[in-house]
């Protein structure tokens, strides 16, 4: 769900980081090593992480040269989620 109150935004990512994992909900992120990813958002989802910004603008670049008038996105992980079975 989408708030358009900033304050709204900050209330629901402060209780969602306050919630266990254990639950099946949203916990705080993990910090992983940074790692970007290539979208191109007409095609479907990113398949591969860079380790660096520039390897995905230079993916990014070599994707659009092939495949004309579509829009590749490069975008930083940031944290990761995972429900651990019971």
């Amino acid at each position: 769900m989408f708030c358009k109150e900033p304050n709204q935004r900050r209330e629901k990512r402060r209780s969602a980081e306050q919630l266990s994992p254990t639950t099946g909900t949203l916990s705080e992120p993990q910090v992983n090593p940074p790692g970007f990813l290539v979208w191109n958002p007409s095609k479907g989802l990113p398949s591969m992480v860079h380790k660096t910004f520039e390897e995905a603008a230079a993916e990014a670049i070599r994707l659009a040269k092939i495949y004309h008038n579509h829009n590749f996105v490069v975008m930083e992980s940031k944290g990761h989620v995972r429900i651990k079975d019971a």
